[in-house]
């Protein structure tokens, strides 16, 4: 996730585009949004987080409550590996 806020390439500015635009439909910021669609990884990731804000733990808990749309999901995915699922 750390790479999509620091690194300005393609692949980042793809994902930064879709996550801006499926932060307002799920109501929360772009990085809740990006870990939640991790967290929906079917593998199981377990992602360690940090910050150094105050609340920004608990900012991040919420994705475990966001209910992302597999289509949403697999637009991240798209966007991800630069090509269409077939």
């Amino acid at each position: 996730m750390g790479t999509v806020f620091k690194k300005i390439d393609e692949k980042s500015v793809r994902i930064k585009k879709l996550a801006t635009q499926l932060s307002l439909k799920y109501n929360v910021g772009i990085d809740v949004l990006l870990l939640a669609w991790i967290l929906k990884h079917p593998s199981g990731i377990l992602p360690v987080c940090g910050t150094a804000e105050k609340n920004g733990i608990a900012n991040l808990m919420k994705a475990t409550e966001v209910e992302m749309e597999i289509e949403d999901w697999f637009s991240f995915w798209t966007e991800s590996v630069g090509n269409p699922i077939p």
